[in-house]
């Protein structure tokens, strides 16, 4: 009786390997998710990351684009059903919308400043001439409260 092949594991750290994780990251697979596709223990590449700052930024770049592509994926699969180039049952629009919330919910959780929650700013002139800005987010992740209708909005990014 033959002993099963193990498959082979890729624990030496290379060029081509790190290209590989880099161009599966940006396709929108996870860290995790790319550790696996190569084989390759997470665990060591984490070690990696941790002894070479600008393999950790290759990673981090790889990441945000992958979750731009992510993004894009989900607009792309609406706009296709918009145009009428494509149908889902039920059930489908459940599992599309569950999945773009997630993607959505994600993106604001990894890249804030890209994908955070957006607030609105009211601007306003006061009798005395002086100039206010209010500035409102739904941190708490609820529906952001109306402004009155005497000022200027602007919609912007909350830090």
């Amino acid at each position: 009786m033959t002993k099963p092949k193990r498959e082979r594991v890729e624990n030496r750290r290379n060029k081509r390997l790190e290209d590989k994780l880099v161009e599966l990251m940006h396709d929108g697979l996870s860290f995790s998710q790319a550790c696996r596709a190569c084989r390759t223990p997470r665990e060591t590449v984490t070690y990696w990351r941790d002894q070479d700052a600008e393999l950790d930024e290759r990673f981090r770049n790889a990441t945000t684009l992958g979750m731009s592509r992510l993004n894009d994926d989900v607009l792309e699969r609406y706009q296709a059903v918009i145009d009428g180039d494509n149908s889902w049952s039920k059930e489908q629009v459940a599992a599309m919308r569950d999945y773009s919330q997630h993607v959505r919910w994600l993106s604001s959780k990894l890249y804030p400043k890209q994908y955070g929650e957006k607030g609105m700013a009211q601007v306003g002139k006061q009798q005395d001439g002086s100039i206010t800005l209010t500035w409102m987010t739904n941190g708490s992740g609820g529906e952001a409260q109306a402004l009155p209708d005497d000022g200027l909005l602007i919609e912007g990014e909350a830090e």
